[in-house]
């Protein structure tokens, strides 16, 4: 993700939400869950855009990964250091992607998405969600 924000910049936002439901990784609370990621990344986390600890999986998973597996073909995310959600400026759902982010680079993906071309996804949709708002 690092490498991703060097080379792009502002053309690439990751945001992350904590959750503790893949191995209980995240048995902490966010603000300690945060201080580890500064510690590991700096103090801006690597660019990151820390979001409040959530659930992303059963009946009360966060609203906004209801709406997002909803754009998949799966039911549950599996793991969350694996599924990333990609949007273009815009704030418009484009595509669900597996992988790492530097396999996302290495596959052109990013590029794709920054210059508002296709991305391979089994996964697309054209309803606009604003993260903005």
């Amino acid at each position: 993700m690092a490498e991703n924000q060097a080379q792009y910049g502002a053309d690439v936002q990751y945001v992350c939400f904590p959750c503790n439901q893949f191995g209980g990784q995240e048995p902490k609370p966010e603000a300690e869950v945060k201080t580890f990621v500064q510690k590991l990344l700096g103090p801006d986390c690597g660019g990151l855009k820390m979001m409040e600890k959530i659930r992303v999986n059963g009946e009360d998973a966060c609203p906004l990964y209801k709406w997002l597996k909803s754009k998949g073909e799966f039911d549950a995310i599996k793991w969350n250091f694996g599924t990333y959600f990609m949007f273009n400026k815009s704030g418009q759902y484009v595509a669900c992607l597996t992988g790492t982010p530097k396999q996302h680079r290495e596959r052109g993906d990013i590029e794709k998405l920054i210059k508002g071309e296709a991305i391979d996804s089994k996964c697309t949709t054209t309803r606009n969600l604003n993260l903005t708002d």
